[in-house]
């Protein structure tokens, strides 16, 4: 529990600096609830649950008291790729894939010490929100 409230504070320190904006409300709604749900549930839920059996669980690294393994780096990097789908390689969208990486780590260590997806999926979908209020906010200035 104190790393979930850990990366609860991350993703607002971070989220500051994401440059994700989407625009109109239809796509703040599936970029804020629906998206995080089903990349939880793809990448989180589907990949990395199967790809545990096959890979070794040998700890790479501790990040929160949480083991990063070698599916989870492997996941998170399939996440990243996955956040290029709208955008030409160019250092936004280059921005966008490490933001995802590193989400990408937390979520799928959290994920994986829990056997859960319900609070990386919490935690995501905070991050997208924080990303689109600090998007319009830094409009309006």
């Amino acid at each position: 529990m104190p790393g979930f409230l850990i990366l609860i504070a991350a993703n607002y320190a971070l989220s500051r600096f994401s440059g994700y904006d989407p625009i109109g409300k239809f796509n703040i709604v599936n970029f804020v609830i629906i998206y995080p749900i089903i990349e939880e549930f793809i990448f989180r839920g589907l990949i990395l649950s199967n790809l545990n059996p096959y890979l070794s669980s040998e700890v790479l690294l501790e990040l929160l008291y949480m083991p990063v393994t070698l599916s989870v780096v492997i996941t998170a990097l399939l996440f990243a790729v996955s956040h290029l789908q709208y955008y030409r390689l160019s250092r936004q969208s280059i921005r966008y894939m490490c933001f995802a990486f590193i989400g990408g780590i937390f979520f799928g260590a959290m994920a994986d010490m829990t056997q859960s997806i319900w609070l990386s999926c919490l935690l995501h979908i905070e991050f997208n929100v924080l990303a689109v209020y600090f998007g319009k906010k830094t409009q309006r200035i």
